[in-house]
């Protein structure tokens, strides 16, 4: 789980500041707030604090102050700072190469060494406005992390979950036990990005497209409920609509909802935060970035313009329309700006169950922020925490857009770092945020989906159990070997130590095991295999498959068409809603004259936008000019010979006419018909040739020449075709002349 502590917003003035030389500590720069730091200056150095413990200078901090900026676009700078038992420090954060960016996401944690472990680690923190500090707060160790017998677990050293810090926030880290017991912290800003911020565009919103308008979240940041206690949607800011009357913000961010005689400090504390991360964002936004900064002589400069980006490496900025799996789009590593993964993750697993975590903190953050917190998570998780990747398989926003988590594949069973002794059989999605109420209705939602196509990925019931060995962990309830019977669908802290998800999320875990049950069908054989390998294709099982169908065949629907299997074609989605998939319906399915298909829709290279799909006794040619047709039997097979959209007719224009003199069919293509009959065989006529306009001058099949015999032959100056009962030849300036048994005649066609 993950702390979002208040905003995450930058000021540019912070960051210049930042820049101070560690000399500059024993000047006056101490006797007021420290810019560059998130920590004021507290007088002097080494001034002992109310609590009694001994307070670092900037410049004792910056002297361990371990900065590095990777080569990762965006830009992911990374600082360490070390506090001894006894001592709090200001916590720094790192410089971005980028100095043109408006805003930032910093997060932080700690990590020490079991042989020289404090007793425990404790932040604090104090608004820039407020003048008291919030009451010390213990960091307690992580409860995720990879599994006992994982590379990744680590038994030299522990570590907390990441905060994401407010920029213009103080915080100090104590560590309490043994003189000889020290912590690091590990600070990790990075900016907020022209491509987060188009990413965000990119979203659906709530309000679009004829969706309900979104309810305004409370001030506390957590979801807002209705009058029948269910969550609506949040809106962007986290923040209610307000009257002009209330609009004005108070000095310092009070918090909302509480009975402060009667609450106690950590719920006094946890509303404060909450509500100046709403009140501080939408501070920002009102009235820009770097409002009021000044310069080293004080003076006020004006607010700051937004300044051209340093350039990063191309990402795509979309979600609608952007990478699927089963169906479910969402934002990929690429999109957010992910590291590579530093050691390669393990894929290939079984995955038996799905657990819910939430990442903790305040729920008020931005569509543009989520890219950076991720990318500040996964440094930590890296550098810190020595894990290959990000923790997580999958991450949901509390707007319900996916975003991918630890590299390998959504859908490849790639063993993550979130359950600790289960990581090996479970995948794990978490919710940005802290769910102890019940989370909005996008994320139920969404999860609900992820549930369903994750349970038909890997063939399991939803509202099942199963039973897992532990491989061992630090918080996790079960030992090493020991066989745990879990939910398929469980909430973290049904196998370790921990509240996560939250009070509110766990409780709907009910609900949302049975949407998936209403949504989830069972797959079998053949179509459960297709399935798995083409699940970015077909979406998830819409109902049960049903057999018995001719040939002994099957058929099931999927959000994205109906796969068909039978022992001659094997399994094959035919797309739905689609024209060639409207076409087979109206040829009566595998039952009608097309048979089951035996191959997926594809382009046909010479015809642009054109698709076709085969089946067993012909196919289903699209256009947008000329619409779905099919194309079968004999006509079919003159049509395929011929060189499909290749050859000399084009594209058909309509299905095969049957009944026709003699039993006879024909079709129409965009540059002549086909006509069949069992006696004469299929063969085309050119549409618009002499031959044929004299053909059609004597009745076509009808007239005494009767069905085409052969196609039409050019040699120089002349063609000719044969029918049944005659010939037509043109020749260059006499034009058609039709020779029919018992006469010859001149068409007079040119």
């Amino acid at each position: 789980m993950h702390r979002f502590i208040t905003s995450t917003l930058l000021s540019a003035a912070l960051v210049a500041a930042a820049a101070l030389p560690a000399s500059a500590a024993g000047s006056d720069l101490l006797t007021g707030p420290v810019p560059g730091a998130f920590g004021a200056g507290q007088g002097a150095s080494q001034t002992a604090d109310r609590d009694g413990g001994e307070l670092g200078s900037l410049a004792d901090a910056r002297e361990r102050l371990d900065a590095t900026a990777t080569e990762q676009h965006p830009e992911v700078a990374s600082a360490t700072q070390d506090v001894r038992a006894g001592r709090s420090i200001d916590i720094v954060r790192p410089l971005l190469k980028d100095t043109a960016a408006e805003a930032s996401v910093t997060v932080m944690g700690a990590s020490w060494r079991t042989a020289s472990a404090p007793d425990r680690v404790e932040y604090r923190t104090k608004a820039a406005e407020a003048e008291d500090w919030t009451a010390w707060e213990e960091w307690g160790p992580s409860d995720s992390g990879p599994d006992e017998s994982s590379p990744e677990h680590r038994t030299d050293e522990v570590a907390t979950d990441p905060i994401v810090v407010a920029q213009d926030e103080t915080v100090q880290v104590r560590a309490v036990g043994p003189e000889a017991a020290r912590a690091t912290v590990r600070t990790v800003t990075t900016p907020t990005t022209r491509e987060d911020e188009e990413l965000a565009g990119g979203v659906v919103d709530e309000n679009a497209a004829g969706g309900a308008t979104a309810s305004p979240a409370p001030s506390t940041g957590e979801p807002s409920q209705s009058s029948t206690g269910e969550p609506t949607e949040p809106s962007e800011s986290g923040q209610p609509s307000q009257s002009s009357e209330s609009a004005q913000p108070s000095a310092a961010a009070q918090p909302s909802g509480l009975d402060l005689a009667t609450a106690s400090t950590d719920d006094v504390e946890a509303a404060r935060l909450r509500t100046a991360f709403g009140a501080q964002s939408a501070a920002v936004e009102q009235t820009g970035i770097g409002a009021g900064a000044s310069d080293s002589n004080g003076t006020k400069k004006p607010a700051q313009q937004p300044a051209k980006r340093a350039a990063a490496q191309p990402r795509t900025a979309s979600v609608s329309g952007g990478p699927t799996v089963g169906g479910l789009n969402y934002v990929s590593r690429s999109q957010w700006g992910a590291a590579k993964d530093s050691c390669g993750n393990d894929s290939g697993a079984s995955l038996k169950a799905m657990a819910i975590h939430h990442t903790e903190g305040a729920n008020g953050y931005s569509r543009a922020q989520v890219p950076g917190i991720l990318r500040g998570i996964q440094a930590y998780h890296q550098q810190s925490r020595g894990w290959c990747d990000i923790g997580y398989n999958m991450l949901v926003d509390r707007f319900g857009t996916i975003y991918e988590g630890r590299a390998g594949g959504l859908d490849k069973g790639v063993v993550g770092a979130h359950t600790s002794g289960f990581n090996n059989a479970v995948y794990g999605v978490s919710v940005i945020g802290t769910y102890s109420k019940p989370a909005p209705a996008a994320v139920v939602s969404t999860l609900s989906n992820v549930a369903s196509w994750l349970s038909a990925r890997w063939g399991w019931d939803p509202n099942s159990t199963v039973k897992v060995k532990s491989q061992g962990g630090t918080t996790v309830k079960y030992a090493r070997g020991t066989t745990a019977t879990i939910p398929r669908i469980f909430g973290h802290r049904d196998t370790s130590d921990t509240d996560c998800p939250g009070n509110g999320l766990y409780g709907q875990l009910g609900k949302i095991r049975s949407s998936v049950k209403a949504n989830r069908a069972t797959m079998t054989g053949a179509i459960r295999s297709f399935y798995f390998h083409n699940s970015n294709t077909t979406s998830a099982p819409r109902a049960k498959a049903q057999c018995g169908l001719a040939g002994g065949g099957c058929y099931q629907a999927f959000g994205n068409g109906t796969v068909y299997w039978s022992k001659a074609t094997g399994a094959q989605l035919v797309k739905s809603p689609s024209s060639v998939g409207r076409a087979y319906a109206a040829a009566k399915h595998e039952a009608g004259a097309l048979g089951y298909p035996t191959g997926g829709e594809f382009r046909l290279a010479k015809a642009r936008g054109a698709t076709a799909q085969r089946f067993e006794h012909g196919a289903i040619v699209w256009s947008a000019q000329t619409h779905a047709q099919r194309v079968t039997g004999a006509v079919g097979a003159k049509w395929r010979a011929a060189g499909w959209e290749r050859g000399e007719l084009g594209l058909p224009t309509s299905n095969a006419s049957c009944g026709l003199t003699g039993g006879g069919c024909f079709q129409s293509f965009q540059r002549g018909q086909i006509h069949y009959s069992k006696a004469s065989g299929a063969h085309t006529t050119v549409r618009g040739s002499a031959i044929t306009r004299a053909w059609q001058a004597a009745g076509a099949e009808r007239g005494r020449l009767g069905y085409p015999t052969s196609d039409e032959k050019s040699r120089g100056a002349s063609a000719t075709q044969s029918f049944e009962h005659g010939t037509i030849t043109w020749t260059k300036g006499k034009g058609a002349r039709v020779s029919a048994r018992g006469g010859s005649m001149t068409a007079g066609t040119h």
